[in-house]
């Protein structure tokens, strides 16, 4: 069993990862595609952030994977949202 979503293979999220120079840790911000900013100070934060950014990414392809077209909801009734 995997546990991969649809798409998981061709899907690219993007995101941009600024670090501050100074200091031995890294420190800085993620934003995301659609401007959101996590800040993070130290490399556990930093893989925080990345993990937080990676399953809101593929929380938001689960959804829209399972709303994508018409969904049943009964045998004889079909919504498209």
């Amino acid at each position: 069993m995997t546990d991969e979503l649809p798409g998981d293979a061709t899907e690219v999220e993007r995101a941009t990862i600024e670090i501050e120079a100074d200091g031995h840790s890294p420190r800085g911000g993620l934003i995301t595609a659609d401007g959101r900013r996590r800040a993070f100070a130290g490399w556990a934060e930093l893989g925080a952030a990345l993990e937080d950014w990676r399953a809101a990414a593929r929380r938001r392809r689960f959804v829209e994977h399972a709303t994508d077209g018409a969904i049943p909801r009964t045998k004889n009734e079909r919504t498209v949202p």
